[in-house]
């Protein structure tokens, strides 16, 4: 059955464009995976990214990597020379500018454009905005204690929930803080922010059921003083501020059918609003509802810091700057925090493989927009020469800007795309060459979310329990597992059929349907 999914498949791929996704895991017997996913693009312009399968790898360099990539593609009946992108993550052996994965596939298929996984590189904006700025670093370290404390005792958890009960019953709980994604961390924030004073109260009653354990009681006395800072509460009211932003671009880069192109326009969206909450106003907002809320909570009244002298290596006989309002001093911090957000996500996005890919984009939109795309159609002309024919794509981004000049609109990529599917298969072949040309926008995907997604479904697979079983069964059970659509609208009779001929002694047997 997973066979017949994997030639259907394959036959669906055959002379299209695709793009290569791989990233690796430990499964549940500590053997190194290497998944591979495929995103392509079919007849009706809609996305698609199918799961391939697992790999067993004793190394996880470059070179390993890289010839499992070119055996699945033997397999699968692929040729290099159609593939048009990689997405991986950030990591030395897949992203190295000497010999790393995409650099090694590149020299052979220079149209193959490396992209970054646009999630990887926020989560990569995201730490270093925060540990740039102290005290959002140090109210997530805290948080992430309070999460450890909760969840690894039921006697704790089970004191808190009675507390909350007594307490707050309409509010909703803590929701644990996850320490290795930093994009899903401003719900964990805003659930402190709700819930401090049954937090602070349960804080206390963790230290007195710890009593005879002098380390643990040491920890919940440390994080009750650190709740009961202004520079904590400070900091994750902060942090939730700008995490809130970041954490709903990165869930909306996670969807399937989300392309490169759409993902920075969205990036863009969220710097935008970044921006705007980098003002006067919005400091000022938030200042007066943060003093509201320290004079409702048990948490001191926020100080200056001492004055500290400047090293002699470092002391040029200038006095420094040293605030003198309180409000001056976290004002500074505040627009530090959205300075280095925005500064962060333009740096992590700014790809140079993108500066390449961005000029199809431009060469599509300013044709249908009645703009001159000439530089943009020069400098990809060399790269794509045999993927498109650019005598006859000017003559049809003509017929493109005929249809939008009556709407008076700029179109947006989107538009483009509806309209050209909203023609149907007799209007897509009087446009055939921005068809063309959509296809390679929209096969650069945005993210490596679907990989990440067959690690769960490995989980679920392959468990503690069901470790034994050999590499093709996984393989087997992981593609009816992931293709679940295309497993229910499996033709069984036919699948009863190649069970039989695999064998003489089946035939003889079943015999055949």
């Amino acid at each position: 059955m997973s066979l017949r999914i994997l030639r259907d498949v394959s036959a669906k791929l055959e002379g299209t464009p695709y793009t290569i996704m791989v990233d690796e895991t430990t499964d549940a017997s500590t053997q190194e995976q290497v998944v591979i996913v495929l995103r392509w693009v079919d007849e009706d312009l809609e996305p698609h990214e199918d799961f391939i399968g697992l790999h067993i790898t004793a190394s996880t360099d470059a070179k390993s990597i890289v010839a499992i990539i070119r055996d699945v593609l033997v397999r699968m009946n692929l040729s290099l020379t159609n593939c048009r992108g990689q997405c991986y993550d950030g990591a030395a052996v897949m992203k190295g500018c000497l010999s790393g994965v995409a650099v090694q596939l590149t020299q052979d298929e220079p149209r193959a454009l490396f992209t970054h996984c646009y999630g990887h590189s926020l989560n990569l904006a995201c730490q270093d905005t925060i540990k740039d700025i102290i005290p959002i670093k140090y109210a997530l370290d805290t948080t992430f204690e309070l999460s450890k404390l909760l969840k690894y005792s039921a006697k704790r958890k089970s004191e808190y929930k009675r507390l909350q009960a007594e307490m707050a019953p309409q509010d909703p709980g803590f929701r644990t803080l996850c320490p290795t994604r930093w994009t899903v961390r401003a719900a964990s924030l805003q659930s402190v922010m709700q819930n401090f004073s049954v937090i602070q109260s349960s804080l206390d009653s963790f230290a007195d059921m710890a009593k005879r354990d002098p380390e643990m009681s040491a920890r919940c006395t440390g994080v009750a003083a650190q709740f009961s800072s202004f520079d904590f509460l400070f900091g994750v009211a902060l942090g939730e501020k700008v995490l809130k932003l970041v954490d709903n671009l990165s869930k909306a880069l996670q969807h399937k059918k989300m392309s490169a192109a759409q993902g920075q326009v969205l990036a863009e969206l969220t710097i935008k609003s970044l921006a705007l909450m980098r003002t006067e106003a919005e400091f000022s907002n938030f200042w007066e509802k943060l003093i509201e809320k320290q004079s409702k909570e048990d948490v001191a009244e926020p100080s200056l810091p001492r004055k500290r002298k400047r090293p002699c290596r470092y002391d040029e006989g200038s006095s420094g700057h040293f605030a003198t309002c309180i409000e001056d001093h976290y004002r500074v911090m505040y627009f530090s925090a959205f300075d280095m957000a925005i500064q962060s996500i333009k740096s992590r996005f700014d790809q140079p493989h993108y500066k390449i890919y961005s000029k199809l984009e431009c060469t599509l939109l300013k044709g249908a927009a009645g703009e001159s795309y000439t530089d943009d159609l020069s400098s990809i002309q060399e790269l794509y020469c045999t993927d498109f024919d650019s005598n006859i794509l000017q003559t049809q981004l003509l017929i493109l800007y005929s249809h939008f000049r009556e709407t008076a609109v700029t179109p947006a990529l989107m538009d483009v795309v509806d309209y050209v599917k909203s023609l149907g298969k007799p209007g897509q072949l009087l446009l055939s060459e921005v068809v063309k040309l959509i296809r390679l926008i929209l096969v650069a995907p945005a993210t490596n979310a679907t990989s990440e997604r067959t690690f769960s479904a490995l989980r679920i697979v392959k468990t503690y329990l069901r470790c034994t079983m050999t590499q093709a069964r996984l393989n087997h059970l992981l593609m009816l597992h992931v293709h679940k659509e295309a497993c229910d609208s499996l033709d069984l009779e036919l699948c009863i059929d190649d069970f039989c001929r695999e064998s003489e002694h089946r035939r003889n047997i079943f015999g055949s349907m």
